[in-house]
């Protein structure tokens, strides 16, 4: 399991990376990066093991469109895949660098972060824990630093946009479809 003090590191490296790069490129001198949270919980109808088993790194094709092109430059440090890096293309933002930063089955928690470069640097944390019901609440939280000018604009939009609590309630939706 990845400890929150490495968690820290790997966001002071990217997003130290992410600024030199936006720095060099930048004519706007006067830019900061913004950071723009949100957390939302949605019922599922199935166990939280059911719904986590369905999440897990190498299940994620329920909740993610593109994860055939991935390709796994680090495995990670143990059999959760923790720590495993991947790089992919975007059909957004060109590439995008993604780090499973924490995969606890026990806990039924996951954290990860994804970097689009030049444009924004998301740390994503979802958790299943069971509701009185026999379901599950499948809680999502985002953390997201624009990391340009558009990139903070873009981030914003999206938040404004319900985006993602829409996003959330997809999942859920599909979840639940999944387990019927």
């Amino acid at each position: 399991m990845i400890g929150a003090i490495l968690i820290r590191r790997l966001l002071a490296l990217f997003v130290t990376t992410s600024l030199l790069t936006v720095s060099s490129t930048s004519a706007d001198d006067a830019f900061r990066p913004r950071l723009f949270e949100r957390e939302r919980t949605v019922h599922v109808n199935g166990t939280p093991d059911q719904v986590y088993s369905l999440l897990d790194p190498e299940n994620r094709h329920l909740w993610t469109k593109k994860t055939d092109d991935r390709e796994r430059v680090f495995d990670g440090w143990d059999d959760t895949f923790s720590g495993a890096m991947y790089f992919s293309a975007d059909e957004h933002h060109g590439y995008r660098w993604e780090v499973m930063a924490n995969n606890d089955p026990e806990a039924r928690l996951m954290r990860w972060i994804l970097m689009y470069p030049e444009v924004e640097l998301l740390v994503a944390e979802l958790r299943c824990t069971p509701d009185s019901d026999g379901g599950t609440d499948l809680t999502m939280a985002w953390a997201v630093i624009g990391l340009s000018p558009d990139g903070n604009t873009a981030v914003k939009n999206f938040f404004d946009t319900d985006n993602f609590e829409s996003q959330v309630d997809r999942t859920a939706e599909r979840l639940n479809e999944y387990l019927k």
